[in-house]
């Protein structure tokens, strides 16, 4: 047997859908609104790169690729600071770590 809804449920989901709004399907390819979301989102805020388990032990490192931009690598130095680093050698431009070491 189903149990019988709250008497607002109903009223509280008709407000929701009026409520709701979706951005225009062409956004979501727009190159103009990536780029802004570059600025906005990803080269204003923080980013999680690792749970500190993850960065424990000195020497410990994690790799990312923020945004498919930005190389990053974040090292537990062994003074016990975490410390985060452009991925890119200035000589060769190539990474200094790879995701798997």
């Amino acid at each position: 047997m189903q149990r019988p809804e709250h008497p607002t449920a109903d009223a509280s989901r008709a407000y929701t859908r009026r409520m709701s709004v979706s951005l225009p399907a062409d956004v979501y390819g727009r190159p103009e609104v990536f780029e802004r979301e570059l600025r906005e989102i990803f080269a204003r805020e923080w980013l999680l790169v690792a749970r500190q388990a993850e960065l424990a032990t000195p020497g410990d490192a994690r790799v990312i690729d923020i945004a498919g931009r930005w190389p990053v690598f974040v090292r537990y130095g062994k003074d016990g600071v975490l410390r985060a680093f452009h991925n890119v050698c200035r000589h060769r431009a190539g990474p200094l770590l790879w995701d798997h070491e």
